[in-house]
């Protein structure tokens, strides 16, 4: 019989098995679970990628715990041709503390402080191939009317209204360039006065975004587990948090140079993260 050659880790608030291509599987579905309870779950679909010499799944989400994953290889008629059941795989916790914590005011986006997904949150799965492409129905008045948004772009302007509640978790994959639809001069997404609780996150450890983020009296944003790189057409940073905002919180991220500025610090080109106008 089939049998699939995998290894399973943790980290923080998330676990991800990767293993070797099944000869004759045409698809693959992963399944995660505490190891205390007897049912496992179906993760998206879209949390699985392959690679060529090895595929990739990633569980988001996962309070400190312990937890176990599956895979199971299927062929081109859907038929199971090997599976695969991890050992307890450890998950530990991202650290929340500092002053977007303080008060009993909280950063954690679209997510729990415990690291779950907020029960009502919207997640998007944002490639390069379907940024300007994704739809969202945005409150966008205040007797609850929508406006359907296509695009990446276009949501993020939306939710400057102030109407939109909603958490929205923008879990990106791959090496991604600015989407369509919002001002592309500094090679920055605009986020401006929304709202909504919002994550930017990165799934897996190879997802980067290819411009920065402007975030403009921001509250309760994440951004994590992202690289920014090749922001050649800019001198500004990857992540910009500016006018007033608060409960912002940037971790997890690797930061490559930008644009050259006329700065001393900005001779190899700027980069990192700028905190400014009382945020």
């Amino acid at each position: 019989a089939a049998s699939i050659t995998a290894q399973s880790k943790g980290w923080h608030e998330t676990a991800y098995t990767e293993w070797l291509p099944v000869s004759g599987a045409s698809s693959y579905e992963a399944y995660v679970k505490k190891t205390s309870e007897s049912s496992y779950t179906k993760l998206d679909d879209e949390l699985v990628r392959e690679y060529g010499t090895f595929v990739r799944a990633d569980a988001l989400g996962l309070a400190a715990g312990s937890y176990n994953m599956k895979i199971v290889a299927k062929n081109s008629s859907g038929s199971e041709l090997a599976s695969y059941e991890s050992g307890s795989i450890t998950v530990d916790s991202y650290k929340r503390d500092g002053f977007a914590f303080s008060d009993g005011g909280s950063s954690s986006g679209a997510y729990n402080d415990d690291g779950t997904l907020k029960s009502n949150a919207k997640v998007f799965y944002v490639t390069n191939e379907n940024k300007n492409s994704i739809t969202m129905d945005v409150v966008t008045n205040n007797k609850g009317a929508t406006t359907t948004c296509t695009g990446l772009g276009p949501i993020i302007v939306a939710l400057q209204k102030g109407y939109e509640t909603t958490p929205l978790d923008f879990r990106f994959i791959g090496q991604v360039s600015i989407p369509t639809g919002t001002d592309q001069s500094l090679n920055q997404l605009d986020l401006k006065r929304a709202n909504a609780p919002v994550t930017f996150e990165g799934v897996g450890n190879d997802t980067f975004a290819l411009f920065g983020f402007n975030l403009v009296e921001a509250n309760n944003v994440e951004v994590r587990n992202l690289g920014f790189k090749d922001m050649t057409t800019s001198d500004e940073d990857g992540v910009t948090i500016t006018n007033q905002s608060q409960r912002v919180w940037v971790h997890n991220c690797d930061f490559f140079y930008g644009g050259q500025g006329s700065d001393k610090d900005q001779a190899k080109g700027d980069g990192s993260v700028d905190l400014k106008k009382t945020s």
